[in-house]
């Protein structure tokens, strides 16, 4: 994906490991190879969120909401597909009758960063 392919206002996926974060795209930075983008949620789980057969007893939704923007490079980022995002979005509406801290969400999201800047360690060198 290319970042003249990046629209403001699409949700977009980081993943690391078993992880995702999904957020929605603010806006693009073409001269530096980077984007602004908002968190919406955190999944940790199987490679395919969709699938109930492919989610584990183990599969962890964070509301990341509330949380901070961040900017990221482009390269790292996949386009959420309509069929992934909308039970992710049904299942994060469950979870505002029992919210987490929001200080707990911010370590998920700062540890999610960390992992995958370890991870790419090239593609935050740009």
């Amino acid at each position: 994906m290319t970042p003249t392919d990046l629209r403001p206002h699409q949700i977009f996926y980081l993943e690391q490991g078993n992880a995702r974060l999904y957020g929605e795209l603010i806006q693009v930075v073409v001269e530096r190879n980077l984007c602004w983008l908002r968190p919406i949620a955190l999944y940790y789980g199987s490679q395919n969120p969709v699938d109930p057969s492919e989610q584990t007893s183990t599969a962890i939704l964070y509301d990341l909401s509330q949380g901070a923007d961040l900017i990221c490079p482009d390269s790292l980022l996949r386009l959420a597909l309509d069929t992934e995002l909308l039970p992710l979005l049904t299942q994060l509406h469950s979870l505002k009758t029992e919210p987490a801290p929001v200080s707990q969400n911010a370590h998920r999201l700062r540890q999610f960063i960390q992992q995958l800047w370890q991870s790419e360690p090239e593609a935050f060198r740009r």
